[in-house]
């Protein structure tokens, strides 16, 4: 018999959600992007689920951009956000704790010109205000730490890291993934 422990990554389908999910692809599967009438009722879909997801996490739903997952919504995240914001630096700090979708793509961006910090984490595992705090210089634009460990389960002081990021005006991307619901 097998055990299954890893729901946070990738769990099977609720059988209502299954459900729900095959009677909708079989009756509207249009190109949300098209104007006949089938594209038409996929984005009017899209759009509804977006406006829920958006109620769920407290924001506008123009705020929400679906991904194919979250590797891809990392990726996009930080590489995204560190070339947009090139012209104010070139410096990030990352956890080293991260999901190698962070890591990768911070790799990826220090060989492409940017700088980065990995900060370790503590004895318990934790990732403390006191070690990010020293590493913030004029060029950083950026400080990436998870919500919660995906491998150990440990929830990472985050409000405290967003508020540091609020008072030196450095944008905070936390990988939350784990923690949602």
């Amino acid at each position: 018999m097998n055990i299954y422990l890893d729901n946070s990554a990738s769990t099977p389908l609720d059988k209502h959600v299954k459900k729900a999910l095959s009677a909708w692809n079989a009756q509207t599967f249009g190109n949300p992007s098209s104007i006949h009438y089938a594209g038409r009722k996929s984005k009017s879909i899209i759009e509804e689920v977006r406006h829920l997801t958006a109620e769920k996490l407290s924001c506008a739903a123009k705020e929400i951009a679906f991904t194919s997952g979250g590797t891809e919504a990392n990726n996009w995240a930080l590489i995204g956000a560190a070339r947009a914001n090139l012209n104010k630096g070139n410096h990030l700090i990352v956890s080293a704790t991260e999901h190698p979708s962070i890591l990768q793509s911070a790799s990826f961006l220090e060989k492409n010109g940017f700088e980065v910090d990995f900060i370790q984490p503590n004895s318990d595992g934790n990732i403390a205000i006191e070690n990010i705090e020293p590493l913030i210089r004029k060029e950083t634009i950026l400080i990436s730490v998870m919500f919660v460990n995906n491998e150990t389960g440990l929830i990472l002081p985050v409000q405290e890291i967003g508020a540091l990021c609020r008072k030196y005006h450095i944008l905070f991307h936390c990988d939350s993934v784990q923690a949602f619901g």
